[in-house]
């Protein structure tokens, strides 16, 4: 099942078919967490905004 939050980031057009590029992309993430754990804030204020629109 895929998770609302790949459909709000407009990211639901790679599933099913490209289901592997979503997990890729997730462990990219924790990768650049690894290395550059600041970035966490970044994601912080980028995934709030549109979540606030929504409320």
């Amino acid at each position: 099942m895929l998770g609302g939050f790949f459909v709000k980031a407009g990211l639901d057009y790679l599933h099913p078919d490209n289901a592997h590029i979503l997990y890729g992309m997730l462990l990219d993430c924790k990768e650049q967490l690894i290395l550059n754990p600041k970035i966490i804030d970044k994601w912080k204020i980028k995934g709030q905004m549109p979540l606030r629109k929504n409320a």
